[in-house]
Parts: C-alpha cells; structure tokens; sequence
C-alpha cells in the first residue's frame, strides 16, 4: 500500500463519530511516517528522530506496518 493509499484508508474510517479522535491520531502519525525525500526508501520520521544517526530506517517502517495490520 503506498503512503497515499494508508492515509486515504484512515480518512475514509472518519466517518464514525465514535472513533473519529483516534483515526485523527493515527492519521497523524502516519503522516510523520513518511518516505523520505532524499531516499523514498527510508522513513523520514524514524531516520530523522532515531538516537543514533547513522541508523537509516526503511519505509515502511514498523510503525507503519502496525497501523497497515491493524486497518486490515
């Protein structure tokens, strides 16, 4: 799934009030778990804000990944 299409999906699971909150949570963070534009194989998030920075994190990233798992 590219980037486009999992926001696509979030933005589509809007329209439940109840949940409404927590899609806008995830949608956020999908959004900061990006590709990165000097390398669209890496996580732009996860290689920016990682504790060491050597370490070059690829998209998807694990957190990307959870999300896509769980929105099926």
């Amino acid at each position: 799934m590219t980037h486009d299409e999992l926001l696509a999906k979030i933005k589509d699971s809007f329209n439940d009030y109840n949940y409404r909150l927590p899609h806008r949570a995830l949608f956020a963070v999908a959004n900061l778990h990006r590709p990165s534009e000097v390398n669209p194989s890496h996580c732009f998030s996860c290689c920016k804000y990682s504790a060491e920075v050597s370490v070059l994190v690829g998209y998807p990233c694990l957190t990307l990944q959870a999300i896509e798992k769980e929105l099926g």
